[in-house]
């Protein structure tokens, strides 16, 4: 009987410890699991409690705060000085006030004045000196000079200078320089260059300006274009079909009333297949065209 029952014994006995070991690794994995899920990892934040509108605080972002976070530089607007503002003492330079060509930039900004010491008519900008007196600023209708430590002001309505204006003095002599030697009339207003003659041309701006005189013309102080006159017979604008007195007022449909706008016919003229003048000549408006073959 003993021999019967023993190995059943021993296999119930076995069984009991199976369970007893299945029973503690439940245990064990489920105080396990609870314990890992109560621990936030290091990729997931704590979660936070919603906060409520009512409890909530918005703090306004600054200027300084926002030029911080985008990286734009903060600029203080400059104020203009008081005794510019309210300076009402009129210059004792003795000038006459033709017009201004005023910009967004106050560095491009320009004056057109009269001196009837010289007998000239000057172009002045900002910073510049005549006269000893430095040119502060340069507005629609006035400029402001500081002269011998004084803002004085000169506008449009000052009296005149001088009685009369006579005409300035002839643009000093320059070597031939060959500039527009391609030149060709093919109509009654319109030409033929070549393109290496144009670029030829605008990379020697500054030689071709003592051709002749050119300056700001102005009506009623407002900017019309600019005027030549004193123009060499052999110039440039000599075989351009230019004359003395003209009033060049557009170059490729750009006018050129304002600084900017004078910059973008510059650009306009380079790698251009047809270069249009409109000029006023004896009040008469008029159109030259200049093809530019390769």
């Amino acid at each position: 009987m003993r021999s019967l029952i023993r190995p059943a014994f021993h296999a119930f006995t076995f069984a009991m410890l199976a369970c007893a070991c299945l029973l503690v690794a439940q245990t064990v994995n489920t105080l396990l699991g609870a314990s890992l899920a109560t621990l936030p990892t290091a990729s997931e934040p704590a979660r936070q409690e919603p906060v409520s509108a009512s409890t909530a605080t918005v703090m306004p972002l600054s200027a300084e705060e926002l030029a911080r976070y985008t990286g734009l530089s903060l600029r203080t607007p400059s104020q203009p000085s008081t005794a510019v503002l309210t300076v009402t003492v009129p210059t004792q330079l003795g000038l006459k006030l033709l017009g201004t060509l005023t910009s967004a930039s106050t560095d491009m900004s320009l004056a057109s004045v009269y001196e009837p010491t010289s007998q000239r008519t000057r172009t002045i900008a900002v910073g510049s000196t005549l006269q000893g007196a430095e040119v502060l600023a340069i507005e629609r209708t006035r400029v402001l000079f500081l002269n011998n430590g004084q803002v004085e002001l000169l506008d449009l309505t000052s009296a005149p200078a001088a009685l009369g204006m006579p005409s300035a003095p002839p643009a000093p002599a320059a070597p031939t320089t060959g500039f527009g030697s391609s030149l060709r009339q093919t109509g009654p207003d319109a030409y033929a260059i070549a393109r290496q003659d144009v670029e030829n041309t605008l990379a020697n701006l500054n030689q071709i300006a003592t051709q002749a005189r050119v300056v700001p013309s102005f009506t009623d102080g407002k900017p019309r274009g600019f005027k030549l006159f004193a123009m060499r017979p052999d110039s440039l604008y000599a075989k351009l079909g230019l004359k003395n007195g003209d009033i060049l007022q557009r170059i490729n449909g750009s006018t050129l009333d304002d600084p900017m706008r004078a910059m973008e016919a510059y650009h306009s003229m380079k790698g251009a297949s047809r270069i249009e003048l409109q000029i006023e000549r004896d009040g008469q408006p008029l159109r030259k065209t200049y093809t530019v073959e390769n």
